[in-house]
Parts: C-alpha cells; structure tokens; sequence
C-alpha cells in the first residue's frame, strides 16, 4: 500500500527509515554489491551468510550502524542538518547520507580490487534513482579528516586511501510527501499515488511558476499529462503563470492505472495602482562643441516595483551618458504596476567653443566677435552675447567657459587677454574661424600656456611676448596667409619654439630675449619682410625662409651662442645688418643683395672672413658705417675684404660724395700690400680718396 501525505514547507520530514529501506534493498540486490562476496574475504556479518544485514531501528541522531561493533566495517549516518544545497528559490533542501568505510577489512590485497571506487559507485548508482524526488547533487570523500570534493562522473578518485568516509549530498523537495511500505506493492495491482508540488512565479502577471507530479506505488515507466495551455508531458510542468493546474500520471506497467493531482500556483498579487511620477531631470554638457559626452539624469517618485528607463539614444539607465547638444527625451516604466510609465524631456546645453583661466579680481571684461551666440559662464555668473564683464570678489583663479559654436567666433578682442589676466592654459584650438589679432603677452603665470588652433583663417598677428614662465610655443597650427606680424620675444623661460608654414606678408618678426630658446626655424614663412628682430637669445641655430621679400633690419646683437648665421635665402636687405657682440659667431653668409646698405654692423664677434662683394648694393650714402672690428681676420682676410669693398664703392660709378661714410676693421690684423694675393693698403688710398673714413690697425 502507498501512501501520500504533503509535508510542512518549513520543516523537514524526511522518512529515514524509508530511505534506507530503499537502500538496503537495492544494495543487496545490486550485482556488483554481490560479488563483493568474492573479493572480500575478509568480510562476514553478525548472520555469517554474506548477505548485508536488515538495517534495524535508528536512534534520534538518525545513526544506524550496518554492522555490529565487532566488525566495525560500516557505519551509515543520514542527517537533515547539513549545509544547504540549494538556495530558498529552488524550494530545495538536503540531505547527506554519510559512509565510514575501513577499507584494510574489506579488500582483497591479493587482487588490490579498488573497493572504494566500487562501493562509492554503487551506492551512487542507487541514490541516483531512488525516487521521492531526491536528486544526487555531489559527491565528498574525507581522507584525514578533510573533505574534498569527488567526481560525479568517473567516480574517480588519484590515490587510494584504507580509511575514508563519503557523503552523498542529495537535493530533496520541500514538498516530500511519499512514504512507502515495501511488500505492499503487486503486480497487476494499482497502487500509484500522486501529489503535486508547486513554485509561484516571481513577477506579476509572470509565468515563471512551476508544478511537479511526485508518485509512489508505481510498477512500470510513468507518463505524465498537465491540463496546461501546452499539455505538457513531462513530469515537471514549467512556464506557468498564477492557477490551478492538474496532472494525470499512467502507470504502464499497470493496466487501466492512473491518477491524478492537482496544485495552485500563487503570485505576488495583484499590480498596484500607478503612481510613478518624473520629479526632475537635469543634464551636463558635452565637454566641447561638437561632442557626444553629455549627460541626462531622471529621478522618480511612487515607484512601486522595479523601474526600466529608455532614453532616446538608446541608453536604459535613470542616467544617459553619451548624449550630444539639444533635446533629449526619456521613458520610464514601472514593472510592478499595470499599464505604468511616465516621460519627459531635457535639453542637453551646447558644448564648450574655448576656455580660459583668470586671477583677476574687481570687474573684468572679455570681448570676442561670434555673432552673438558665444554663452560665457564660471562658478556663479553666466552670460549670453560676445562680451563679458564679471565681477571677481578675489584673486583666485577661475575657469573661465565660453561655451557656443567655435566655428561663429571670428576675433578675439586683442584689449582683454593680456597683461596678467590669463593664468593657466587658454585652449582656442576649435576656433578655426579666428581672424585679426592673437594677443596674449605679459601673461607671467607659472601655468600659462596658449593652444592655438589649427587654421588658415585670416589671423593678422600672433603676439606671444613678456611671458615670463612660457615654456613651450607652437605657432605651427595657424597657416594663415593673412599674417603680417608674428611676436615671441621676452620670454626667458622659452625652450621650445615650433614655427608654422605660412605665405603671408609678414613685414615684421620679433623673436628677441629668448635667452634659453636655442634653435629658431622661421623658414616656413616665405612671405617674410621688413624686419628680423633676434637680439639677446640663446640661438645656436636660426633657418631664415627663402624669400624676395624686401628687408630693411637683420638684428641679432649678442646672441652669444650662435656660431654661423645664413643670411642668404632673404632676397633683399637695405639699411641694417647687425650681429654685434656674438661672441661665438664664426661665420655669416650675406644674400646677393641690391639693396644699398646704411650700417653693416658685425664687431665683437668671432668671425674670420666674410665675403661682401655680394652686396651689390654698396655703401648707403647717408653716413653708412660697415664695421667688422674686433674679430678675427687675419691680415689676407682683411686685404680681401678691403679689396671686394672699394670694389662696391667704384661700382657706384659717377664718382659720387662719399663723404661721412665709414669702414672700421681695426682689432684684427693690419692689412699688407700683398698677403691672400690682395693690396689691403691700396685698398685704403682708395677708399679715404672717395672720401670715406677707413679706420684699421
């Protein structure tokens, strides 16, 4: 006769007694437990017939021994106390069935049979279909006292231990409810018995329910028939929502048997009322203009179940990243209630077009032209238009953000970002549509720094001067061929310099006061005139363009570390060249020149000779003063340049008044009539008989 009771889900009402009926009958009539007979010689039981005795009585700690003390070969734990196997959510709890096995009894040393592998199989094999619902989870043998863990699959272990004990971890339903008396079942009798035990599901209106058919008193296969909206046919019927729902069970060994159950699958209840509520929404900026970065942010009140959020870029938290300038709208939907979402919108302010940094305190004015669209803001003060005047209550720095298309600002007011107003580093490189003047001198923050952009708008002039702790400058971004001056000057601290590439009509270039700035390459500005301003730098190397510019001043007094200047590649120079007082200067190349030159001053400097027959030009008439003295020409090398010079004087033609013009070469060797194969004494008659004031040793 089978019986069919429902358990208390709480607690745990495992039949021990039945569990290890079951076992016992199914080792005693398990193959491979038999013909432990012929292995184990050593074995024998209280009956002396082989055979594994009936398990008799347990006591309260659910401890019954196989065998009697003499032998001491077996003993049989089986305890509901154990660690859980599964979390609450599986409605599973567990029981561990526990063998202490002494192997040195059992095992045949003569065949070294592995008994410990044999037996743990077998009693696998039998926890593996022993029913009720229990499930064989794993397998721990303890060797020494520590358990580790056993292979379910090859019921393998590396070494083989005389002494261990296994646990057997079987996974059984809450909702246990067979109980079964072995003897009572015939063949040919109907005795199947059936209870259901169900899952609720976890969401409302969910179908994640579960209910599962258990039998007792079954003589052949089962097959299995839920009354479902997919009749399902398995012994476990899944993806239920909230109901009843009923199973027929077939016994096939049984002819006509069948039965049936039912169960009812709960939920969480019914969805509350809709009281979502969108109480705010904020946003940031993109970090530039043009950037995908910004960001939106929701926030809710009576929620009643979990929230989703759809943003329309796509994004499904309550903040969207990844957002670019101009309105943005989210969704929010409330799983918990029926029928329940909200919306709104944000729009996502304009990126960044520059910033800056400013110390200044009291009332300050930035101006910039951009038609009116450029936003400028800092901590407390916001303003729309292209100028801005802000009150600073102190002289900490600040940030400054001009925020607006970088592309509508044209100009920046050349009045407002200079004499100490910009510390730190103003980044204009995305105002590529710039023109006019850049002017950001006397800046002497420990921090500033300019990035220019990359352009070739009609920039007019960059003025980088008096910038006492610049380091670094990089005007090769602005290829403008509008530019007609550029300036970096009075900048001690400078160390690089990167010139840019430019056609431009530049008529005056001052990189003078440099003193750390050791190479200066200006040979990308091919339009260059005017003025050439190098004085006091530490130059090593400076790269002149190549141009037909016309030059009216070459200045590079006392720059003390440059050893050759090339002058060649500028096309035409009148009045000034002056490269007084460098001392290290050994060498200078002139341009093939027809400007008339006024004051060709090269003293104090190192040279040896200087080949001037290429200043075709001459002597200016106006009271020129060519003055080589103080070098280091030898005597040939003073004929020679006296010689080529009185040859620019009488190519003047016309004799001309040569009156008040001067040429100084003392401090160097005394010309002779004939050393390098020139007449440097004639060369002097010649001269003092144009009239012109030769002064040598």
């Amino acid at each position: 006769m089978a019986l069919v009771t429902k358990v208390n889900p709480i607690g745990i009402d495992i039949p021990i007694d039945t569990i290890q009926r079951a076992l016992y009958k199914a080792l005693i009539t398990n193959g491979n437990w038999q013909n432990y007979q012929s292995y184990h010689r050593a074995y024998k039981n209280p009956k002396g017939d082989g055979i594994i005795p009936e398990i008799f009585s347990i006591n309260n700690d659910y401890k019954e021994s196989f065998f009697d003390d003499k032998y001491d070969v077996v003993s049989m734990f089986i305890a509901d106390d154990v660690r859980p196997i599964h979390n609450d959510t599986d409605f599973k709890s567990d029981v561990s069935i526990i063998f202490h096995v002494d192997l040195t009894k059992i095992i045949d040393t003569v065949t070294t049979h592995r008994a410990d592998e044999e037996f743990i199989s077998v009693v696998a094999s039998v926890l593996r279909n022993i029913g009720f619902g229990m499930e064989l989870i794993s397998i721990e043998t303890e060797l020494s006292n520590v358990y580790t863990e056993f292979d379910l699959d090859t019921i393998k272990w590396d070494n083989m231990q005389p002494y261990f004990a296994v646990r057997f971890n079987m996974a059984v339903p809450y909702y246990y409810d067979c109980s079964i008396t072995y003897g009572s079942v015939q063949a040919g009798d109907c005795n199947l018995a059936v209870s259901v035990a169900v899952c609720p599901t976890t969401t409302i209106g969910g179908s994640e329910g579960t209910a599962e058919a258990f039998t007792c008193g079954a003589v052949g296969s089962l097959t299995y028939l839920w009354d479902d909206p997919l009749a399902q046919t398995t012994k476990k019927a899944t993806g239920l929502s909230e109901g009843t729902y009923s199973v027929t069970v077939t016994d096939t060994g049984v002819l006509g048997c069948s039965s049936g159950s039912s169960g009812t699958v709960i939920g969480p209840g019914a969805a509350p009322t809709c009281n979502l509520l969108i109480t705010g929404i904020s946003s940031t900026r993109p970090s530039v203009f043009g950037a995908s970065d910004g960001t939106g942010t929701v926030t809710t009140s009576g929620a009643a179940g979990t929230l989703s959020y759809i943003w329309d870029n796509g994004e499904t938290t309550n903040t969207a990243v990844g957002l670019d300038a101009g309105p943005h709208s989210v969704s929010v939907l409330d799983a918990a209630a029926a029928d329940c979402h909200a919306s709104d919108a944000v729009i996502v302010d304009i990126g960044m077009a520059f910033s800056l940094y400013t110390k200044e305190s009291g009332s300050t004015t930035f101006v910039v032209t951009g038609d009116g669209t450029a936003i400028w803001t800092d901590e407390v003060e916001t303003i729309v238009g292209d100028s801005a005047t802000f009150t600073f209550a102190d002289a900490t720095e600040k940030k400054i953000t001009v925020y607006g298309d970088p592309l509508l600002i044209t100009e920046l007011n050349p009045n407002y970002y200079h004499s100490g107003k910009i510390t730190n580093t103003m980044d204009i490189s995305q105002l590529t549509n710039l023109t006019g003047y850049i002017y950001a001198y006397n800046n002497d923050d420990p921090n500033f720094n300019i990035i220019l952009p990359t352009t070739s708008s009609a920039i007019t002039r960059l003025k980088i001067d008096n910038c006492a702790e610049l380091t670094e400058l990089d005007f090769s971004p602005v290829s403008s061929n509008s530019l007609n001056a550029l300036n970096a000057s009075f900048n001690p601290k400078l160390i690089t310099f990167t010139g840019g590439v430019s056609s431009g009509p530049i008529t005056s270039s001052s990189f003078q006061y440099n003193t750390l700035l050791t190479s200066l390459d200006l040979s990308g500005y091919t339009g260059m005139s005017g003025t050439i301003r190098l004085e006091y730098s530490g130059y090593t190397t400076v790269l002149l363009p190549s141009t037909s510019g016309a030059f009216t001043l070459i200045y590079g007094n006392n720059c003390t570390s440059l050893t050759s200047i090339d002058l060649s590649p500028l096309g035409n120079i009148s009045t000034d060249i002056r490269f007084n007082g460098c001392s290290s200067l050994t060498s200078v190349t002139f341009p093939d020149s027809t400007g008339s030159i006024l004051n060709l001053r090269m003293n104090n400097c190192n040279l040896s000779y200087a080949d001037v027959s290429v200043l075709s030009g001459g002597l200016s008439v106006n009271s020129a003063i060519w003055n080589f003295s103080s070098n280091n020409l030898t005597t040939a090398e003073v004929n020679q340049m006296l010689v080529e010079m009185y040859g620019l004087v009488s190519s003047e033609g016309g004799g001309g008044d040569y009156t008040g013009r001067s040429i100084q070469v003392q401090g160097n060797s005394a010309p002779d009539g004939s050393s390098g194969g020139y007449d440097g004494d004639q060369a002097v008659i010649d001269l003092v008989a144009k009239g012109i004031t030769v002064t040598t040793d």
